[in-house]
């Protein structure tokens, strides 16, 4: 046997050998979260190849986990972590951008906060800090309902939109109420 085929078959049974990496969006999502997912049906939860590979690497290399699926922060500043999700759908291309709101009984408060038919692999969501957050110079029209030129959240931020192009902001005010900011479009 040849050094280069050696070195090929060790790296084989070294890779055999190795459990699967966990899904580092699977990882930040509670079981309780991912069943309640499940019991939705017609979306699933992300996965990090749900996105495309260059946009995955480019984030690792940013310092991100590869997962643009997930976000976890407090975003509605009651002091406990809620979990921002793209959940894909179950059939088809689209996506829904979910908000779950961690409630002190260990339930789930649902926020679905848009909806797409497709382009599910280039939408992203993130985790803003608190602060000032403007509309864009560019952008001009009419506002949407909950649409404002700016605001200043005292608490996370769910951002989320489709990579290289678009971004909304959205700022969780009370009792189930949101404003947003269109970052870019």
């Amino acid at each position: 046997m040849s050094r280069g085929s050696g070195l090929a078959v060790t790296l084989f049974l070294f890779l055999l050998a190795t459990p699967a990496l966990a899904d580092s969006c699977d990882e930040q999502i509670p079981a309780s979260l991912k069943e309640f997912v499940r019991k939705m049906g017609a979306v699933r939860a992300p996965e990090v190849p749900d996105n495309l590979g260059p946009d995955v690497d480019a984030d690792i290399r940013q310092g991100g986990n590869g997962c643009l699926g997930v976000a976890v922060a407090d975003f509605d500043g009651d002091g406990k972590d809620d979990v921002l999700m793209r959940l894909p759908q179950s059939v088809g291309q689209g996506a829904v951008i979910f908000l779950a709101l961690a409630r002190l009984n260990g339930t789930w408060q649902p926020e679905p906060l848009s909806a797409r038919d497709d382009g599910s692999s280039q939408l992203f969501v993130k985790a803003g800090p608190p602060g000032v957050y403007r509309r864009a110079r560019a952008l001009d029209g009419p506002f949407a309902e909950g649409e404002v030129d700016s605001f200043n959240c005292p608490h996370a931020v769910a951002i989320f939109g489709t990579i290289e192009s678009s971004a909304v902001a959205y700022c969780y005010i009370e009792r189930r109420r949101w404003q947003h900011v269109w970052l870019s479009d």
